[in-house]
């Protein structure tokens, strides 16, 4: 969405380019009346700052800077005046206003519960809920599309598809990552398993399952750098019968036990962020598939 908001402010800019006014005919040193409160000003400075309530996870600041220009840009030109991007500026503010509605409302009900005088904040967010929605029923109409526009268009198109294909790589990137994190979780998990195991009992080298387990313990206690001391020592004792392991033994056992449980336990919090950054990659790959979808309907429209 930002990288669309950048294309937009840029043509709007271009296209609401005021022409040069005659030098004031006031004497130098004369004082100034004081100008009155234009109407639609006033009335734009309030959505913008509507805007500016949001949350950085609602509107973040780069798409927030980009937002506020195109208010008075749009808004202050006549409906019958507005072209086709000014049109789509307007879903665009239209858009930020719901998810601030949205937003302002499931914080206002979040804290009800937990927040002493949450009703008198849910009734400001409410009230400033209402006002967005009051603002967006004003954004309406089309406009003709120039060749500028059509140039401008494209620019918008090329860069939703680079913003999307960055998405995409990475939220390839993450699925990656997460797919190691959680490789080695299973490899933990079996390994604290088979220790506590061997800890009550004598192990049947003789499988081929157990010499697996066994090659797996000495193969991740290595990976993750246990103590060769602690390591050689503990698999020397889960050879030995139970009741003839000496106290040391028994002490080196627990402790190569306590080692991945706790290692287990900090990859087992690196899967649940790594698989929460995966969603979040995904909720940016469709939000970037969406933006070029708007982008390449633009141009369509703009070419028409």
């Amino acid at each position: 969405r930002t990288a669309f908001l950048r294309v937009f402010l840029r043509f709007l800019r271009l296209a609401n380019m005021a022409p040069m006014k005659r030098p004031s005919s006031t004497p130098a040193g004369a004082p100034s009346k004081k100008k009155a409160v234009d109407p639609i000003t006033a009335k734009c400075d309030s959505i913008a700052a509507a805007l500016r309530q949001a949350d950085e996870g609602v509107i973040p600041a780069t798409a927030l800077e980009m937002l506020v220009p195109i208010i008075h840009q749009t808004l202050s030109v006549p409906k019958d005046k507005r072209h086709e991007f000014q049109l789509k500026s307007i879903d665009l503010l239209e858009k930020s206003l719901a998810d601030i509605k949205t937003s302002l409302e499931a914080t206002a009900e979040a804290k009800k519960a937990t927040v002493e005088g949450a009703l008198a904040e849910r009734v400001a967010r409410k009230e400033a809920a209402a006002t967005a929605a009051t603002a967006i029923a004003d954004l309406q109409e089309k406009c003709k599309a120039s060749e500028e526009a059509v140039k401008i268009a494209k620019e918008a198109a090329a860069t939703a598809t680079k913003a999307m294909k960055d998405a995409e790589k990475a939220l390839k990137q993450a699925t990656t990552e997460l797919q190691s994190s959680t490789k080695k979780k299973e490899e933990l998990t079996k390994c604290v398993e088979a220790i506590e195991v061997y800890e009550k009992s004598v192990p049947d080298a003789s499988t081929a399952e157990t010499k697996a387990s066994l090659k797996l313990l000495t193969k991740i206690g290595k990976q993750w750098e246990v103590e060769a001391a602690l390591l050689d020592t503990a698999m020397k004792a889960f050879k030995k019968e139970v009741s003839a392991r000496p106290e040391f033994d028994v002490l080196a056992t627990g402790q190569f036990r306590e080692f991945f449980a706790k290692k287990l336990t900090e990859v087992t919090a690196d899967v649940e962020a790594k698989d929460a950054a995966m969603k979040t990659a995904e909720v940016a790959t469709a939000t970037t598939k969406e933006v070029k979808t708007t982008a390449d309907e633009a141009v369509k429209v703009a070419t028409a």
